[in-house]
């Protein structure tokens, strides 16, 4: 009975044994399995240092056979790339397994370079671990190596995208802003957005409505429609005209083209603007717009003026002979006188018309630009509760002009700047010598120029007017041979043209008028 149970019991401890051994012939037979389908490589050293084991992942990477690697030294050149990087943590130039095997740490994410078929190379990210026999002691070191390359690429394009987005934003002409979607707040301006406007990205953060403050009324209903397009699906929006005021006061009108920035489910997580200061464009425009009216006007002017200046001639001489043959002293030599007088205005009147023809052209000599705006202020001004400031630079350059048409000049502006001030007050005069450079100054060449002004502090000019001032006939004063025939500015936008000069009006309601002009100087 003994002998049986002792049968019996070697029996079952062979039949567990074999189970063991088939439990573990499978678990290694799964751990292979798990070894050669994983994408990483997977490289074994025992203690000795020499390779037992590597995986399919790691023969594609090395471009090595497995029977070229099992069994080589870790000190052979194939491993020479797994050295461990001198400047990380004060670390040796050790290889990798010496390390591991000296300080029993796992080493992870370190970038090695291998060079394979060629001058082909590959990054490698490698984690080096110890792994421990059955008694606890240090068998050996496994290496697991993944080729990061197609990663580095990636993050080498996206941050070459990223230097280039950077140096296109940062050297544009134009601005860049990017504004939140949710409330409008400008969390990123380029170096030209500051340039043009003069307000710097901490202006912007600490303003979080910065539209409400800075984008002129009147163009604020195009931000909302503008806005309210790409909240409704679209991914742009193209030639927007906004009005901003700067930061030193001036008025920019800039176009802008706005792009919804989104995110991979379609929201749009902000606006991306790119603006562009047209208010030179806007500028030349009105002036382009200007000349082309007083052009045409002058067309019409020059033959009308000639043709009816024959006329009157004829009509005066007439009235002239008349007087001389008149019977009658008293009542027909003052009729006749009244007719004369009507006769010599219609006369001058055709002398302003020609201004816009060519018999308007300047007959020109050397002058002194100081005198003549001295004399002719001091004159408009005469018997007027109004008194002039005079503020001239030293030493101002001489001009070539004719005369009698700056004085007219000067007085017609003069004498609107006194009028827009009822109550009295102080002109303000002012000349000064400039040098133009290229583009300084729209529709003026480069060169030597004296700037001068006539400055008011009445009413202002209203904004729809303004488009206007300019437009013959147009006036906003009682019309009449007294109180204005709308051809003051006009005429004075001609002569000044007509001398290559450039005249400019800025008005703010409430504040006053600005009338200034450009006369080219004598080199």
């Amino acid at each position: 009975m003994s002998d049986v149970s002792s049968s019996e019991a070697v029996k079952n401890k062979a039949d567990k044994l074999e189970q063991t051994a088939a439990l573990f012939k499978e678990s290694d037979a799964r751990f292979k399995c798990l070894l050669e389908t994983m994408q990483e490589g997977i490289v074994f050293f025992d203690q000795a240092g020499k390779v037992t084991f590597v995986n399919t992942a790691l023969e594609k990477m090395l471009g090595l056979e497995r029977n070229q690697i099992v069994g080589i030294s870790y000190q052979d050149r194939q491993w020479q790339f797994l050295l461990a990087d001198e400047q990380r943590n004060g670390e040796s130039g050790d290889l990798l397994f010496d390390h591991v095997k000296k300080t029993s740490r796992i080493i992870t994410g370190r970038k090695c370079i291998r060079q394979i078929a060629g001058n082909e190379k590959i990054t490698l990210s490698v984690h080096a671990a110890p792994y421990y026999g059955e008694k606890g002691d240090m068998a050996g070191v496994v290496t697991v190596l993944t080729d990061v390359s197609d990663f580095k690429r990636i993050r080498n394009e996206v941050d070459e995208i990223k230097d280039l987005y950077e140096r296109l934003t940062n050297y544009a002409d134009e601005a860049i802003f990017r504004t939140r979607i949710t409330d409008g707040k400008v969390i990123y301006i380029n170096e030209a957005a500051e340039r043009i406007l003069g307000y710097s990205l901490t202006n912007y953060l600490a303003e979080p409505d910065f539209y409400t403050k800075f984008v002129i009324p009147e163009y604020f209903p195009r931000w909302l429609k503008m806005i309210e397009e790409i909240k409704s699906g679209k991914d742009f929006v193209k030639n927007v005209i906004l009005g901003i005021t700067a930061k030193d006061g001036r008025t920019v009108i800039m176009e802008f083209t706005a792009v919804a920035a989104k995110d991979q489910k379609g929201g749009i997580i902000h606006l991306e603007m790119l603006g562009r200061d047209i208010t030179a464009r806007r500028f030349l425009e009105n002036e382009l717009s200007k000349a082309q009216k007083l052009e045409s006007i002058g067309l019409l002017a020059g033959g009308i003026a000639h043709d009816f200046n024959n006329i009157l001639t004829a009509i005066l001489g007439s009235l002239s002979l008349a007087k001389l043959e008149a019977k009658s002293p008293r009542m027909l030599y003052e009729r006749l006188a009244g007719a004369e007088e009507q006769c010599i205005r219609a006369k001058a009147l055709t002398s302003r018309l020609l201004t816009y023809s060519r018999g308007g052209s300047p007959l020109r000599k050397t002058s002194s630009l100081a005198r003549i705006l001295q004399e002719s202020a001091e004159f408009s001004v005469s018997g007027k509760n109004v008194n002039c400031k005079f503020n001239f630079a030293d030493n101002l350059w001489s001009v070539q002009i004719d005369e009698g048409q700056m004085h007219q000049v000067v007085h017609h502006l003069v004498t609107n700047a006194a009028e827009a001030m009822p109550d009295g007050g102080t002109l303000e005069i002012g000349a000064q010598n400039i040098k133009v450079k290229t583009d300084q100054v729209p529709l003026l060449f480069a060169g030597n120029y004296i700037k001068w002004y006539v400055k008011d502090h009445g009413a202002g000019i209203p904004g729809p007017h303004m488009k206007k001032l300019f437009d013959p006939y147009f006036t906003t004063k009682q019309m009449g041979y007294i109180k204005g025939m709308g051809l003051g500015l006009a005429i004075c936008y001609s002569i000044v043209k007509n001398h290559e000069g450039l005249l400019v009006v800025d008005s703010e309601p409430g504040v006053g008028t600005v009338c200034t002009v450009y006369i080219p100087a004598l080199d």
